[in-house]
């Protein structure tokens, strides 16, 4: 149009500035179409596929997690059911101990409280504490009394279960009563600084043949004697009259109005008599103070004398009789 003179060159000049804006329009769109095709869409492909796997790992982790959320879930219940079986065992034992707690006492008698003499806190009042295996309080049968001794510790091996036994009780004077040895503790009592390291071993002894009108009680005193040893014939005399002159045992025989020295072989005794095996006949005299007449006379013998010889020893006064 332009060549044939129909329109003007800015006309021409016009439209080709708009289609040079249009290839510059396409070229930009092909350019964001390779751009978009190249490098958007992979690095969005990329991040979807990274998201992608992030996804699936959460979702595993999820897995695994509610699955250990499950099992400890189930390990609380297991462990809730065990504590709670084990809670109701607690409270049907805390309810039996609550129905003991009421004590009644199998039959008539007395109440003796138990309590340490050197220690006032475990004397039985209303609200002390209580322990486990504590002795409260005992229920004695005053028709089945039976006496607790110590023996020492030097003549405890001589002591035996079954071996027979006298007492004098204070309360029932002149009344002398029968019994057997029951037990011989295995443990010493009083190896501390309360009992000055004297060992001496718990004993107790049966009354046989208590009295009905006895009227014993606990806690009274009694003078118990157990029979180690018996022997039936045996010559004795006082252990005050014999003593012991050059490694021999000696008596001071009391015959007429002098006083001999006469050796003799002892056998077994005790704190008041000693067995004679030989040296002296029944019905002797002996005197009674062998030990001073012993001192006396080895102060004041010969030395040439023989420790067989009959001296004429004036007699000394002998305590208690002969």
């Amino acid at each position: 149009m332009v060549k044939k003179g129909f329109a003007q060159q800015e006309q021409l000049r016009s439209k080709e500035l708009f289609v040079d804006g249009k290839r510059s329009a396409v070229k930009q769109a092909e350019d964001d179409l390779m751009v978009l095709e190249k490098f958007t869409r992979r690095r969005k492909q990329t991040e979807l596929e990274a998201k992608a796997k992030d996804a699936e790992r959460d979702l595993e982790r999820t897995k695994k997690s509610q699955e250990a959320a499950t099992d400890k879930a189930r390990t609380d219940v297991s462990a809730s059911e065990k504590t709670a079986d084990i809670e109701k065992k607690q409270l049907e034992r805390l309810k039996a101990q609550l129905d003991k707690c009421e004590l009644k006492a199998p039959g008539d008698g007395i109440v003796i409280y138990f309590k340490r003499q050197w220690d006032e806190s475990s004397r039985i009042k209303p609200g002390a504490q209580v322990f486990f295996q504590q002795p409260i309080f005992s229920l004695p049968d005053l028709n089945k009394m039976k006496m607790k001794m110590k023996v020492h510790e030097s003549v405890v091996k001589k002591v035996k279960v079954g071996l027979a036994t006298t007492m004098k009780v204070d309360a029932l004077p002149g009344r002398v009563l029968h019994g057997k040895v029951l037990s011989v503790a295995a443990l010493a009592q009083g190896d501390d600084w309360r009992g000055g390291g004297v060992k001496e071993y718990e004993t107790y002894v049966s009354v046989d043949d208590l009295p009905a009108d006895g009227g014993l009680r606990p806690g009274m005193s009694a003078d118990v004697k157990i029979l180690i040893k018996v022997i039936p014939g045996a010559l004795t005399v006082p252990i005050q009259g014999v003593t012991e002159i050059g490694g021999e045992h000696v008596c001071y025989v009391v015959t007429g109005g002098a006083v001999e020295r006469r050796p003799v072989t002892i056998g077994d005794g005790n704190d008041q008599l000693v067995q004679i095996v030989t040296g002296l006949s029944e019905g002797e005299q002996v005197a009674l103070d062998a030990r001073t007449r012993a001192a006396a006379e080895l102060g004041t013998a010969n030395p040439g004398t023989k420790p067989d010889e009959k001296e004429r020893v004036p007699p000394a006064p002998a305590p208690g009789g002969p």
